[in-house]
């Protein structure tokens, strides 16, 4: 999980009722906690899916790549979409193709035992997973900056409370002989359900323009400094930073949980 790089927290210019902002930052804390919710179900069941769809190491690696391609998809465009749309608005729609992949992949891999079905599910996961964790972002900073102090530790640590939680209930619902597809709906009802009525709690668009230059509190202006963030040095260094770091952390991994789940059959 990443949180975008934000100016130095200061309350803005426009008050917001207090009420408000503590409501939204509540209703932030329940999107990441979902979130990881989702995210940690899925992987917990994942033993099980190869299982069902009778996996060798290297057709899992494959299928795994599904959800990473939506997840990598959604990065350069989950902020146009933020900005169009209200972060609400993209976290519902988000949510959705969380639920829906999730759904997919659980009932593809227990009913229909196609490979095509579980990647696409896993494709519209990743892509609504990647689109959300953008947008939760952003109003977490909006929230953080309203409050005037530094936050967003918690919304991550409620994000991985919520993936250990989903964690849990999967090795619960595998030890139970629960069905992945009736598991995996569940928490996609769950999810769902949670964040529709968390994102209702989100700052109005208004409340999410920073103090400062009022150029940028345009449309034009927003376009204009999100795309020099692609043209900024220092961005595309912590990019190249946070993937090489992501390489090595995931191979070592993969690699460990191939062999284990090879040696397991």
């Amino acid at each position: 999980m990443s949180a975008p790089t934000s100016r130095p927290v200061t309350p803005d210019a426009a008050p917001t009722p207090l009420r408000a902002v503590r409501l939204a930052r509540n209703g932030v804390a329940l999107t990441f906690t979902l979130n990881g919710l989702a995210v940690g179900s899925w992987f917990s069941r994942v033993p099980a899916v190869r299982e069902a769809l009778d996996l060798s190491a290297g057709r899992l690696g494959l299928l795994l790549l599904a959800m990473s391609v939506g997840a990598l998809l959604a990065m350069p465009t989950s902020g146009l979409l933020a900005q169009r749309l209200g972060a609400a608005r993209t976290v519902t729609l988000a949510t959705v193709l969380v639920a829906v992949g999730l759904t997919v992949a659980g009932v593809g891999a227990t009913m229909t035992g196609s490979f095509v079905v579980v990647a696409f599910g896993l494709a519209a996961f990743g892509y609504g997973s990647g689109a959300c964790d953008v947008a939760m972002n952003v109003e977490a900073a909006a929230v953080e900056r309203r409050l005037g102090r530094t936050i967003m530790p918690r919304f991550h640590a409620g994000w991985s409370l919520g993936s250990v939680a989903g964690a849990g209930l999967g090795a619960g619902a595998a030890r139970l002989d629960v069905p992945v597809g009736a598991h995996l709906s569940a928490v996609a009802l769950v999810v769902l359900s949670g964040t529709v009525l968390a994102a209702r709690t989100y700052l109005p668009l208004s409340a999410h323009d920073p103090a400062g230059d009022p150029a940028d509190a345009t449309p034009a202006g927003r376009r204009r400094a999100q795309l020099a963030a692609w043209r900024e040095p220092r961005t595309l260094l912590i990019g190249l930073f946070v993937l090489v770091a992501a390489f090595t952390e995931g191979a070592p991994t993969t690699g460990w949980r191939s062999r284990s789940w090879t040696a397991g059959t």
